[in-house]
């Protein structure tokens, strides 16, 4: 009986080619911790000298409303003032409305501080992907931060304003507990149309 021959195995590609291989992987670490710095440079600096808004504002802060009002009868005449809001306790806002609003924007709003990381990276790659700026990863906590502080924190799609964005955000939460911090969002969120917060849109 023939003896049968052994396939020979291709080797590994950084056998074949080590000096290209150890280029590409010398660049591939270069560019990461070149970017990793620049991230956290930007992290550190980008609410230096005051730029970024003081969060123990939250402590004291109250939605605006309208005034109301009324004829001597009691008979309603009319809402002065551009933000329809009517302000209510979290514990007044039925629980199925709020968790439908965390199911909807921030699934992970319980477990996170302020930043969903799975979100964050998962919208890196689907923008990646699309070659420019096409899934956004804001949390309900950034978002209350971009809404209660439009003058510092502006709408700007740039790496700069999402930065701020998230450390603003991180700095709520550190702060302040995720209930407050639904209630504020709850009564803070344009629905459209004139209605602030979900008890007057309701």
């Amino acid at each position: 009986m023939a003896g049968t021959s052994k396939k020979k195995r291709t080797p590994p590609i950084w056998k074949r080619h080590p000096t290209a291989f150890r280029f590409f992987l010398v660049t591939t670490i270069l560019l990461v911790a070149f970017g990793g710095g620049l991230v956290y440079s930007m992290w550190v600096l980008v609410c230096a000298g005051d730029r970024c808004p003081s969060v123990q504002a939250l402590d004291d802060y109250t939605p605006k409303q309208t005034s109301k009002l009324y004829a001597v009868d009691g008979r309603f005449i009319a809402e002065l003032g551009t933000e329809r809001r009517t302000l209510v306790k979290l514990s007044e806002i039925p629980k199925v409305v709020q968790d439908a609003f965390v199911v909807t924007e921030d699934k992970r709003f319980y477990q996170h501080s302020g930043i969903d990381w799975y979100r964050a990276a998962g919208a890196l790659l689907h923008d990646v992907r699309a070659g420019r700026y096409a899934q956004g990863f804001s949390t309900i906590t950034m978002q209350l931060a971009r809404n209660i502080f439009p003058e510092s924190i502006s709408r700007d799609k740039t790496i700069v304003r999402k930065i701020k964005e998230a450390k603003v955000a991180r700095e709520i939460e550190s702060k302040f507990s995720k209930a407050k911090i639904l209630e504020l969002y709850l009564h803070q969120i344009n629905l459209g149309n004139g209605p602030y917060g979900v008890e007057t849109a309701s």
